[in-house]
């Protein structure tokens, strides 16, 4: 569940988002939502979640890659403006350029096989997601923007991880699939330095 450090209507909220997220997810493929809740606490996408159920299609894959892409680059770009840590402002610089990057792979490959991204509940939830996030993000700024930025990233790229893993790469074939695998080796590396710099930050007062 996503939190933000001393709001506690902030945590209700991104909490409400990452629980209709989960039920998304559920309604796409035939999981369970606390099968979904148990994976994320395993660190993302567990052992029972990769069995290839409820693969989405490509054109719903594609709108969610899109979906996660933009909430990544739009919660960046408020970061860069509102960062106090160097790490943070450098953190989000990165995600900016690489998914933007992301983003423009997977826009040439709609364009070379005339594919149309399908808007679906996932990719909506994602996008909800990622509003909620700016939303919580938006009043603070200095050390207290720091913490809640970057406890949303690794709670956003948990979950990214977890779809990519789970609806995303099992319906996925030939120059996807690449890009997807691609993809998801960003994630992890995305998902371990927000960690990595969550836990060097001072701790909240």
């Amino acid at each position: 569940m996503l939190t933000a450090c001393g709001d506690d209507d902030g945590d209700s909220e991104l909490g409400d988002a990452s629980t209709r997220l989960d039920a998304a997810i559920a309604d796409a493929g035939g999981t369970d939502a606390g099968a979904t809740d148990a994976s994320r606490a395993d660190g993302g996408a567990g052992d029972a979640a990769n069995d290839g159920g409820g693969a989405l299609s490509e054109p719903q894959s594609a709108a969610v890659v899109s979906a996660i892409n933009a909430g990544e680059i739009a919660a960046a770009m408020l970061a860069e403006t509102r960062a106090d840590a160097r790490d943070v402002q450098q953190y989000a610089d990165l995600m900016i350029e690489e998914h933007t990057a992301a983003q423009e792979m997977l826009d040439a490959w709609l364009e070379s096989e005339s594919v149309t991204p399908a808007p679906n509940p996932v990719s909506m939830m994602v996008e909800m997601e990622a509003a909620t996030v700016r939303t919580m993000l938006m009043p603070l700024d200095g050390a207290a923007f720091d913490r809640a930025y970057m406890q949303s990233q690794v709670t956003m790229h948990t979950d990214a991880l977890m779809l990519i893993d789970t609806r995303l790469i099992p319906g996925a074939t030939g120059e996807l699939r690449t890009l997807l695998m691609g993809l998801r080796a960003d994630v992890v590396v995305h998902l371990e330095t927000a960690e990595e710099i969550l836990g060097e930050l001072p701790a909240a007062p």
